[in-house]
């Protein structure tokens, strides 16, 4: 397997991610799965003022992300 920096598997991913940063959960790191839900200008930008489609289940009322963590297992 092919050394390939976390970041640069992170922009490949099918699936949207992205960091939100600092108390006003501004967007950070989004890859291109995710730009195509928020949008593409969103970096530094707070998730409340640029939620793009994000599915409503993410936000609460206020438009603040929910967070959720997952785990699998490994064989």
């Amino acid at each position: 397997m092919p050394n390939i920096p976390f970041s640069q598997l992170l922009r490949q991913l099918p699936a949207g991610v992205a960091t939100l940063e600092g108390p006003e959960l501004r967007y950070g790191f989004v890859n291109e799965a995710m730009r195509a839900l928020v949008g593409e200008d969103v970096d530094g930008q707070p998730i409340a003022e640029r939620p793009g489609n994000l599915p409503t289940a993410l936000l609460d009322e206020t438009a603040t992300p929910r967070l959720t963590r997952f785990t699998c297992g490994l064989p």
